[in-house]
């Protein structure tokens, strides 16, 4: 006979364990999915612009006449990006080497074109300072020397003969307005201001005209006051009158 001998220690039922299920996906938010598209939307961009050869400069529209300098100037821009170039910095080195102009626009032609338009001073009088003669603009800024001035240009000479550096303003405006009235309302007189003469003060100015009469004038006083004198006294003393008018005194005329 046969008999069954116990195992020693304690039964245990075994555990029995699950695999985890698999974490559900939740969906990407639309507002990051849409956030992503339009960084890379922006980064190709970035790199279109700044890095495609379409936005290469390769062409320069000039009007005026800038000087050799200036268009080797321009051109070291040529195939640097469009967007990279500063107009205000091009503009203002542009003025600072061509004293002849009153201003520069420079615009960005997109995607490859530089334009850059040159505004001229116009001279509306001829400066004479030791010895030299400037161009002379409406603002009353000298800037140019030259030796073949239009002789349809006022004419001043400067007894003191100040030095002038260019581009500078020499006088105010008020100064050269004056002088194109004068140069004007002479007529009155049948006379012809062929010079005007600043001595001490811009605040006097000596007209030299065709009939060797020169006429003293106040240029901080009104310009018709003083011609309607010159012109009375001129009409009955015309004979008389062989050296010079002086009507800087209001009411008065003084002459030789």
């Amino acid at each position: 006979m046969f008999s069954k001998k116990k195992q020693k220690g304690i039964l245990r039922q075994p555990k029995i364990y699950t695999a985890p299920r698999d974490l559900e996906k939740k969906p990407m938010p639309k507002f990051l999915k849409l956030g992503i598209f339009v960084f890379i939307i922006v980064l190709v961009l970035l790199y279109i612009i700044l890095f495609s050869p379409l936005f290469k400069i390769k062409n320069f529209d000039l009007m005026g006449n800038p000087s050799d300098e200036s268009i080797a100037y321009i051109e070291q821009y040529k195939s640097k990006n469009i967007f990279s170039v500063s107009a205000k910095d091009i503009e203002e080195y542009l003025l600072e080497k061509n004293s002849q102009f009153s201003s520069v626009e420079v615009t960005l032609g997109i995607p490859s074109t530089l334009r850059i338009k040159f505004n001229e001073r116009q001279p509306v009088l001829v400066w004479q300072s030791n010895g030299k003669n400037y161009l002379v603009d409406e603002s009353a800024i000298a800037f140019k020397e030259t030796d073949n001035a239009s002789p349809d240009l006022i004419l001043v000479t400067d007894n003191k003969n100040v030095p002038v550096s260019l581009p500078s303003r020499i006088v105010n405006s008020n100064f050269i307005d004056f002088l194109k009235n004068a140069k004007m309302k002479i007529g009155k007189l049948n006379l012809a201001i062929t010079k005007f003469e600043v001595n001490e003060t811009t605040f006097q100015v000596d007209a030299a005209t065709d009939k060797n009469i020169k006429i003293f004038f106040d240029t901080t006083k009104s310009i018709t006051d003083q011609i309607d004198a010159a012109q009375k006294v001129y009409e009955e003393k015309k004979n008389e009158i062989t050296q010079y008018m002086d009507v800087r005194v209001e009411g008065k005329v003084y002459y030789q």
